[in-house]
């Protein structure tokens, strides 16, 4: 008598393709302090194909392996079909502006989650919606060297309401950050800290499931050494 069976993967064969994606921008300077600029970022897609083999190990009731049976057992070959990486078209308008020692910008982009698949292709039940996002941020230099900086983005959540099969877990982001940066010659030192605050959001499912609460939040910190030419 056996009990449970171990499934086990190997290694297979697998091929990440990444398609072209375009990316373009122009600016045109309104007066000599204020500056519009618009930009397009297609959309890239990650499609991860292959295959990968899988083998089943007879475990008996004590817990060890069967070996004589676990090698007549065939290895299973399953092919790998899915997305690996998915970012949306994006259109971006933005206005920015120095006011003598302040320098600020606010940046409106549209994005394109409606062309959103599932890990193997497939249409979600509910499409994601497009979305809209504000992007605020503003600069002050206290003098030839230091820079202080701060900014905001409202990142509204493309997923729908989940009430069938699916669990999306998304909400709507608030994102502030700050920062500052010190030159040196050519070179400049940077530091940042960006806080990422999710939405508390409840999932009602039909047909009987229960209700999904949830919510989140993000620390990003860095530090970065630039240097230019």
């Amino acid at each position: 008598v056996y009990g449970p069976r171990r499934l086990t993967a190997l290694l297979g064969v697998r091929e990440l393709v990444v398609n072209t994606a375009l990316h373009a921008g122009l600016t045109y300077r309104i007066t000599d302090t204020l500056t519009l600029g618009i930009s397009f970022r297609d959309k890239i897609v990650a499609d991860s194909t292959g295959y990968q083999y899988l083998y089943i190990k007879p475990v008996a009731e004590n817990g060890d392996v069967v070996e004589d049976l676990a090698k007549s057992l065939p290895v299973i070959q399953v092919p790998l079909d899915i997305y690996a990486f998915f970012r949306p078209r994006e259109y971006t308008i933005g206005l920015g502006g120095t006011y003598g020692r302040l320098t600020a910008e606010l940046d409106l982009t549209y994005a394109q989650w409606s062309d959103y698949r599932g890990p193997h292709g497939e249409t979600p039940p509910e499409k994601f919606k497009d979305t809209w996002t504000p992007r605020l941020g503003i600069e002050y230099a206290l003098g030839d060297r230091w820079r202080l900086r701060a900014g905001y983005v409202w990142r509204p959540t493309p997923v729908p309401a989940q009430t069938g099969a699916t669990n999306y877990l998304d909400a709507d982001t608030h994102i502030f950050s700050a920062g500052c940066a010190y030159r040196i010659g050519r070179g400049s030192i940077e530091t940042h800290v960006q806080y990422q605050s999710m939405a508390d959001t409840t999932i009602h499912t039909d047909g009987g499931l229960p209700d999904v609460d949830y919510s989140g939040s993000l620390w990003n910190a860095g530090l970065t050494y630039t240097v230019r030419y």
